[in-house]
């Protein structure tokens, strides 16, 4: 579930979170009137809850164009569908989570959304038309959410020492510096210029005049574009180091110049490296293994999910269309 970035995005997220208690009451035998449009295993859908969605998702207005209606319908109903999956799942686990834990949730989620405090939260329930016990469900689903997403990585996430031996020996330009070149360089446009250009650092000793600076940091400081500076910075790796050279030609200029330090390429040790591919290999196994647990958590949840003819969107086993991204083990 997003965060609360706008008026909107509050109605949406707290309908989530009511809509999650009428998916609660309707599993307890409640909230079943109306025509079903929609079964999750043995919890129905009906008509009427999906409009009083559609109105919810709408900013409480009840009048909407034909358009707009449509696409809120088809929003209302993959909320409710993907709450019921989401709690239904978190039971099969036993991932329940405890009343201390749902009353902390609850605590955090008031101080981070309603800067103006409780009279600010009671105002915006009241507009909003949601209950406490309705906030107090929101707050066991996005936990019961965190929970299926640990239980998914719990096992992935161990890295043995031998995957980071391996991934750092078949990985070395990841943890190797490359060889750095200190020079000191001038250029002149004509190959004749240069070469009185190089007859006067010789007569002086040095490359750089009041027209040149010296390189430092291992970046060029000459009067050519940010371009024209790599094409030269990558040519003077072909030279030997510490010789006056030139007149070379490189791109557009001809340049003289003195490579006066090398720094040697210096690949980090394995000690040095070692937590940061820790850290990566075990992210990168979590999210394969979220990845593959989300892909059947909705494989199985989607086959016991029955959508009545027009009411069908890609969560309903009934669905025939293109596949549709979403982050696991969330509500849109």
């Amino acid at each position: 579930m997003s965060a609360w970035g706008s008026t909107d995005g509050v109605r949406c997220l707290v309908a989530c979170a009511a809509l999650c208690a009428a998916l609660w009451l309707a599993g307890c035998g409640a909230g079943t009137s109306g025509a079903v449009v929609a079964r999750v295993g043995t919890t129905a859908i009906t008509s009427a809850t999906l409009a009083h969605w559609v109105t919810v998702l709408a900013g409480g207005r009840a009048s909407v164009s034909p358009a707009r209606r449509v696409l809120l319908r088809r929003q209302a109903l993959e909320l409710l569908i993907s709450a019921r999956w989401l709690l239904g799942e978190a039971d099969a686990h036993r991932l329940r989570p405890s009343e201390q834990a749902v009353a902390l949730r609850m605590r955090e989620r008031r101080k981070a959304e309603f800067p103006g405090g409780e009279a600010e939260a009671r105002a915006f329930a009241r507009e909003a038309g949601i209950t406490a016990k309705d906030l107090e469900l929101e707050a066991r689903a996005e936990l019961a959410s965190a929970g299926l997403r640990r239980l998914a990585g719990a096992e992935a996430g161990r890295v043995s020492r031998a995957q980071i031996v391996a991934y750092y020996a078949q990985n070395p330009g990841r943890f190797t510096t490359p060889e750095q070149r200190y020079v000191s360089i001038a250029n002149r446009k004509t190959k004749a210029a240069c070469e009185r250009l190089r007859r006067e650092i010789e007569a002086r000793g040095s490359v750089v005049s009041s027209a040149q600076r010296r390189v430092g940091e291992g970046r060029l400081h000459m009067s050519a574009g940010p371009g024209h500076r790599a094409v030269v910075e990558s040519a003077l790796y072909a030279y030997r180091p510490y010789v006056l050279t030139g007149p070379v030609k490189i791109a557009r200029d001809y340049f003289v110049f003195k490579i006066e330090r090398v720094v040697p390429a210096r690949r980090r040790p394995l000690a040095e490296v070692e937590g940061a591919i820790r850290a990566q290999l075990s992210g990168e196994a979590r999210q394969r293994a979220l990845a593959t647990f989300a892909a059947a958590w909705r494989a199985k949840w989607s086959a016991q999910t029955d959508c009545r003819r027009g009411y069908v969107v890609p969560k309903c086993r009934q669905y025939v269309g293109p596949p549709v991204a979403e982050a696991p083990l969330a509500l849109p």
